[in-house]
């Protein structure tokens, strides 16, 4: 099932891609099994994304590919994930990004202590990329991934609102 889904979210990025053309590829993230997604996508179909910043997600055994195929112009795969996850326990997702990581893929992991699962005030989020983009200096500057993501506590950030804090 989780690849009949994958089919479709790459079909979605396509379509969208080629109704809104932008300057380059998608950047995509993911929280649960939205991260399981977009951990995927940038692995089994990297010529469609730049970077990837899945958050609180797994990569099962079975998703992994037989070699990299996508170098030596591999999305970034920038994986967060809180050491107090009950609901996707951190270590078979930091596995599975070394062994990415070990094919020669860019994979990099990034583990946030104190934060779990779900929603809440230990929870992991993101700054969006557009806001990213304004403080690197906006443009082709590169995104940052350290100026991304980080601990939000204890107010909850919505699309409209940025996490103050971070």
């Amino acid at each position: 099932m989780t690849f009949d889904v994958l089919r479709e979210v790459s079909a979605s990025v396509d379509s969208v891609s080629t109704a809104y053309p932008t300057r380059g590829k998608a950047v995509i993230v993911g929280t649960s099994y939205g991260g399981d997604l977009s951990f995927l996508l940038a692995i089994h179909h990297p010529e469609q994304v730049l970077a990837a910043f899945p958050v609180a997600a797994r990569f099962l055994p079975a998703w992994m590919p037989e070699a990299g195929r996508c170098q030596p112009g591999c999305p970034l795969v920038f994986v967060m994930h809180g050491d107090e996850d009950r609901t996707v326990p951190m270590a078979p997702t930091r596995r599975s990004a070394d062994r990415l990581a070990g094919m020669g893929l860019r994979v990099e992991f990034h583990s946030y202590a104190g934060a779990a699962h779900s929603r809440g005030t230990r929870s992991l989020t993101y700054h969006p990329p557009r806001r990213a983009r304004r403080e690197s200096g906006g443009g082709d500057a590169p995104l940052t991934a350290a100026r991304m993501v980080g601990p939000c506590s204890p107010h909850r950030p919505t699309a409209r609102t940025a996490c103050r804090r971070c």
